[in-house]
């Protein structure tokens, strides 16, 4: 509709007069049905400053898009008024964006819709800041070069680079650290990931990506075996192997035999093996211990067999049996319980041996051939986790 033909419309006269009271929505109808769509896209886009939420900000700034969108689509190439639109529409969206509280879907779909619009008005220097927020560098890249800005597409593309270098590095040492893992040496992989890990705390480029690799590690590290015993299951049998000289029994998970029952002490009775001759000492415990069946007090010799009760509910039978100790929980909640206790190296089924370093179990060959640890094979020796499963020679021993 022409200028002269719009003055002698009753719609776009009753438009003006909406505009000047500052009723925008009775505006934009007026100025929708004199063919005005530069104008209602002005209107919505006013009534998206006075909007009361977030939501509404971001409905009339959409619809301010789609009007001056039809106005472009109907005449073909946009007039500076239509530009100076759409980069007033694109600046809002995109303050709309930042100022929210989460940068989620919704915000990064404005944004994107800011950066089409700046490319429309033909700012491309905005519209390269909208695509640097997204993270998508190359598409800020090549509107700062449309924008003659080469300083910032230089630094843009130099960010991209260092980027490209920081992902590469972080993927290498995950890389090296599933493999220390899966091959059985949990320690190393652990130094080798946490030390990346704390060398790229400040890297914000992939905090992301840090994040999920502290998450996985942070699931793994509990499984780490540290209290010099780890219970086996073989041959469907369980036994519980203890890598020390000197042991303590009672109810703290870092005893190495843990009792449940009523009555026994956090740390009841302590059985020095390596002792010569081996020796047994009661730690105070509320309720008492016997050494076959006499109560004992203070410290006694360990004869080479026999049993010692820890208050009135748990006993245990215990033999020498060459350089190691048996110990079987005969009565209490833990009944059937067998740990065997050693300072030195412990024979398994299969040629496997097992000791441990720094409280931690240690799996070996006794022929240095290959195990199988979860399925893959690992050389060497293996350090025991959780869950592990190894199979050697047609026999399979599960860690409890």
């Amino acid at each position: 509709m022409s200028f002269w033909r719009r003055m002698f419309s009753a719609d776009f006269r009753r438009a003006i007069a909406a505009e000047a009271a500052g009723d925008y929505a009775e505006a934009a109808r007026g100025y929708a049905l004199s063919g005005s769509r530069i104008k209602v896209a002005e209107m919505h886009f006013l009534r998206a400053q006075a909007a009361p939420s977030a939501e509404g900000k971001l409905t009339e700034l959409r619809a301010s898009t789609r009007w001056v969108d039809a106005e472009g689509r109907r005449h073909g190439a946009a007039g500076e008024e239509a530009r100076a639109l759409r980069r007033k529409i694109a600046g809002a969206l995109f303050d709309w964006a930042r100022e929210s509280a989460v940068r989620g879907e919704v915000e990064r779909a404005a944004v994107k819709e800011a950066a089409q619009l700046f490319d429309g008005a033909q700012d491309s220097a905005n519209a390269g800041e909208c695509y640097e927020y997204l993270g998508d560098t190359a598409a800020a890249a090549d509107a700062y070069e449309r924008a003659g800005a080469i300083d910032r597409m230089e630094q843009i593309l130099e960010r991209t680079e260092s980027l490209r270098r920081s992902r590469a590095d972080l993927s290498e040492c995950y890389r090296t650290f599933q493999l220390h893992w899966s091959s059985g040496e949990r320690d190393r992989a652990l130094e080798v990931i946490s030390a990346f890990l704390d060398e790229a705390a400040n890297s914000a480029d992939i905090a992301a990506e840090v994040q999920g690799i502290r998450a996985e590690v942070a699931l793994l590290t509990p499984k780490i075996l540290s209290y010099g015993k780890v219970l086996l299951r073989a041959s469907g049998r369980e036994i519980l192997y203890v890598g020390n000289g000197t042991v303590t029994l009672g109810r703290e998970p870092i005893c190495a035999l843990t009792l449940r029952d009523v009555g026994i002490s956090r740390t009841h009775l302590e059985l020095s093996l390596s002792a010569s001759p081996p020796q047994v000492r009661e730690l105070g415990s509320k309720n008492g211990s016997q050494l076959n069946g006499l109560p004992l007090v203070g410290e006694a010799p360990l004869p080479e067999r026999g049993t010692v009760s820890l208050g009135e509910h748990c006993e245990i039978a215990f033999e020498r049996q060459g350089s190691c100790w048996m110990l079987t929980v005969t009565r209490g909640l833990d009944r059937g319980l067998t740990a065997r206790i050693s300072s030195s190296s412990l024979d398994l089924i299969g040629g496997l041996k097992l000791h441990f370093e720094r409280g931690r179990p240690i799996l070996s060959a006794a022929d240095g051939k290959q195990i199988l640890l979860n399925g893959v094979r690992a050389a060497g020796s293996v350090q025991l986790i959780s869950g592990d499963v190894i199979e050697r020679a047609g026999e399979r021993v599960e860690v409890g």
